[in-house]
C-alpha cells in the first residue's frame, strides 16, 4: 500500500518516520457477499504491509473461528462481538459496536477505520463521527438500505434520513459499483469513491461435464434475491437440468418463495465447501431485485460459469454487454436464456471464458490493496466539505 500517499492525506505522524498504515475493519454482517469482501480486502491489505484488525459481529452463518482465521490469514488480527441474531440487533448492538470501536480507536489510533454495512456504519460514526477522527473514517453500505425494495416507502424514507444525518461524519463513502456511486452523488454526497469488490480467478470448471447440467444461485433465500424466479425455471427446465441453491434461509421463507419447486438447498456452507457447489454448476443464475455489487456474481464469473442475472445496474456492469451471459428483464427472457445454454455447451464453455476472463480484467485482486490505498487517499484529502 502507499502509505506516504495516505499518511500525508491523513496528516499522521507516519510521513515523517515510516510507519505502518493502521486500518480499523469493522462489520455487523459476518457472513455471505460482504464477509467475503472484507475478507479480501483485509488480507490483501495485511500483504502490503499494513497493520490490519477486522472487528466483526458474528451470527449463526459466520464461519467457525478457525476458517475465519485460515480465510484472512495470519496477518490480520480478528476480533469478535458477540452474536448478532436478528433478535439482538437494534439499539443492544450500536452501543455493542460503539462501544468497542471506541475503545480500539483510543488504544490503536488506527489511520483509517473502514465500516462495511449498515449497522457498522451507524455505529461507527456515531461513535467517532463527533470527534476528530470522522477524517479518518470510511463508510462502505454494501447494498444501500434505501434502495432496499422488501420495505415500505416510509423506512426506506427513514433509512435515507438517517443516511443524509450521518453523512458528514465520515471522510467519505466508499461504494463497490458505478452503479452505486451515481446513486450515492445523486441522494448523498459527491465525497464518494469506487473500490470494485474483488475476487480470485478460478481454475474454471474442471469438475462439470457429468451427468445432467446443474443450474446454481447463491445466497439467503430473501425477497432480494427473487426466489421465487429461481423457483420457475426449476419447475419450467426439471426434465433437463437440476437446480441447487447455494445458501440457506429460514425455513418459513423456503417454503414461502420455493415451495414445492424442484431446487435442492444446500444450507449455509463453508466457503471452501460452497465454492465446490458453485464449481461443479454449468449455468449460474442471479435474478436478484437489488444488490450493490454481488460477489456471488463475480465468483461464479471467475470459476467460468455463464450468467444469467437481472437487468439491474450492478449485474449489468459486472456481466457487460452480452459478454459473460444474459441480462434479462423478465422471466420470460430469462428461462430463453437458461433454455439456450441448457442447449448449447459451446455456448456454455465461450460465455463462461469470456466471464473468467472479464474477472481477471476488472475485478481481480492483484491490485486491491493499491486501489483501496488511492480511494482512501482520495476520500479523506477531501476532509468533511458537503
Amino acid at each position: 500500500m502507499d502509505t506516504a500517499k495516505l499518511a500525508v492525506a491523513v496528516g499522521s505522524e507516519m510521513a515523517r518516520n515510516g510507519a505502518r498504515v493502521r486500518i480499523l475493519h469493522v462489520t455487523e454482517a459476518a457472513s455471505a457477499g460482504t464477509l467475503a469482501s472484507v475478507i479480501a480486502l483485509a488480507k490483501a491489505q495485511s500483504e502490503s504491509e499494513c497493520d490490519v484488525r477486522v472487528l466483526m459481529v458474528r451470527s449463526a452463518e459466520t464461519p467457525a473461528e478457525d476458517e475465519l482465521r485460515r480465510l484472512f490469514g495470519c496477518r490480520v488480527e480478528l476480533e469478535y462481538l458477540g452474536y448478532g441474531s436478528q433478535a439482538r440487533r437494534g439499539v443492544w448492538l450500536l452501543c455493542q459496536l460503539a462501544r468497542s470501536i471506541r475503545r480500539t480507536w483510543a488504544q490503536q489510533r488506527p489511520n483509517i477505520v473502514h465500516l462495511h454495512s449498515t449497522w457498522a456504519g451507524v455505529a461507527g460514526r456515531l461513535g467517532l463521527g463527533l470527534s476528530s477522527a470522522r477524517r479518518r473514517i470510511i463508510y462502505s453500505p454494501h447494498g444501500l438500505a434505501f434502495l432496499k425494495q422488501d420495505v415500505g416507502l416510509p423506512a426506506r424514507f427513514a433509512y435515507w434520513l438517517i443516511e443524509v444525518a450521518l453523512v458528514r461524519l465520515c471522510a467519505g463513502l466508499l461504494v463497490v459499483s458505478q452503479a452505486e456511486m451515481s446513486v450515492v452523488t445523486k441522494c448523498l454526497t459527491r465525497r464518494v469513491a469506487v473500490l470494485t469488490n474483488r475476487v480470485p480467478v478460478g481454475s474454471g470448471g474442471s469438475t462439470r461435464g457429468f451427468g445432467r447440467p446443474k443450474v446454481v444461485t447463491v445466497g439467503r433465500i430473501g425477497h432480494q434475491k427473487a426466489p421465487w424466479r429461481f423457483a420457475r425455471l426449476a419447475e419450467r427446465f426439471s426434465e433437463t437440468a437440476d437446480f441447487v441453491w447455494i445458501g440457506g434461509g429460514a425455513k418459513a421463507d423456503r417454503e414461502l418463495w420455493l415451495g414445492s419447486a424442484p431446487v435442492r438447498v444446500t444450507g449455509w456452507l463453508s466457503p471452501d465447501a460452497a465454492r465446490s457447489e458453485l464449481q461443479r454448476g454449468d449455468i449460474f443464475v442471479l435474478l436478484s431485485a437489488w444488490e450493490g455489487m454481488p460477489m456471488a456474481l463475480l465468483e461464479a464469473m471467475a470459476e467460468g460459469l455463464p450468467v444469467v442475472v437481472s437487468d439491474i445496474p450492478p449485474n449489468s456492469e459486472a456481466v457487460g454487454s452480452g459478454v459473460a451471459g444474459f441480462v434479462t428483464d423478465s422471466d420470460e427472457q430469462a428461462a430463453v436464456a437458461v433454455g439456450r445454454l441448457l442447449a448449447d455447451a459451446e455456448l456454455r464453455a465461450e460465455l463462461g471464458g469470456q466471464a473468467r476472463e472479464r474477472v481477471g480484467d476488472l475485478f481481480s485482486v492483484g491490485t486491491l490493496a493499491r486501489d483501496a490505498s488511492a480511494a482512501y487517499g482520495q476520500l479523506v484529502s477531501k476532509g468533511v466539505a458537503p
